[in-house]
């Protein structure tokens, strides 16, 4: 299978942060950003894998650090969600997007 078209660890755990987020259970949206935090790149030597791992390692941080009863009004808990699902979204739909 090609790793271009493969799905990401960084998908996968962009994906598990959105499902837990969604489903309102605070405990499991802090340990799945606390997972990813520490993710590690799902394709070494990678160059664009290991940057959106940093991007997910960020996001997850920074999710970790707002103060809890943020909502997803907030701007910045926005800005999360939002690199969140782009970080979540397949390949071949960021590459159809990038063109």
């Amino acid at each position: 299978m090609n790793s271009q078209l493969s799905e990401s660890n960084c998908s996968r755990r962009a994906e598990a942060v959105l499902r837990a987020l969604t489903g309102g259970n605070d405990q499991m949206l802090r340990q799945e950003l606390t997972r990813s935090m520490w993710a590690p790149s799902g394709q070494p030597g990678c160059e664009v894998e290991e940057e959106r791992t940093e991007v997910l390692h960020a996001v997850a941080r920074r999710m970790l650090d707002l103060d809890r009863s943020a909502s997803d009004k907030n701007p910045e808990v926005q800005m999360c969600i939002d690199l969140l699902t782009h970080l979540a979204s397949p390949p071949l739909a960021r590459a159809a997007t990038a063109k």
